[in-house]
């Protein structure tokens, strides 16, 4: 059985500053 299309979903959110950490990571994120 084959998936057509593309099976990855992405979401583009903004972010505040106090978010990231010093290298631009995002802190304090939740994957489901």
């Amino acid at each position: 059985m084959s998936v057509p299309g593309n099976p990855v979903s992405t979401l583009t959110m903004a972010l505040r500053w106090g978010d990231m950490d010093a290298y631009g990571h995002a802190n304090n994120t939740v994957y489901f």
